[in-house]
């Protein structure tokens, strides 16, 4: 990973988009990280995928996919998937979607567990409902929920959330073999 730099909000929109590497600023700080490799990418694509089918057209949930959100002034985040109610996202007018995705998902293959809990924090300071973060090494799902509780789901487990009662995966069927 590199090493981050403070950059203000204009100076972060006016960097280069440089292929390979997506850039996040949490906290004024530019994080970049490394995208495209298989054990990240097929989680994400599967979850995008079971989401859309299984919520269908009539859903009060618009399944998203690395759109920014901009959490305050000092914090541009991109969730690999997420859920945003309907009516949130009509009502958005800017160019980046405002607070955080009522359901922001993470897929962890190269984050550190302190920037990953920072931006756990940051989507629940900014509205988030809950968020699941998908772990490919280990094959496990884990919902986090505002109050800082945490339910685990292993690759043998019917996943599902209170929150979205019409989808359930098991958990496995998100990773490689």
């Amino acid at each position: 990973m590199a090493a981050a730099t403070l950059v203000s909000s204009d100076e972060f929109l006016a960097l280069p988009r440089t292929g390979g590497i997506k850039r996040e600023r949490i906290d004024g700080e530019v994080v970049e990280v490394e995208v495209g490799k298989r054990v990240h990418e097929w989680p994400k694509t599967i979850l995008a995928r079971e989401l859309t089918l299984q919520l269908g057209r009539r859903s009060r949930w618009q399944v998203i996919s690395e759109i920014q959100f901009r959490l305050g002034g000092e914090t541009d985040v991109f969730p690999d998937v997420g859920l945003i109610s309907r009516e949130r996202l009509l009502s958005q007018r800017g160019e980046f979607l405002e607070d955080s995705p009522e359901i922001p998902i993470e897929v962890v293959s190269s984050e550190t567990a302190q920037r990953l809990q920072t931006k756990l924090d940051l989507y629940f300071q900014y509205g988030a409902l809950e968020a699941w973060v998908l772990y490919p090494n280990t094959k496990k799902l884990v919902r986090h929920l505002p109050d800082g509780s945490a339910t685990t789901f292993g690759p043998n487990d019917i996943f599902s959330s209170p929150l979205v009662p019409e989808f359930q995966i098991r958990v496995g069927d998100l990773f490689l073999d």
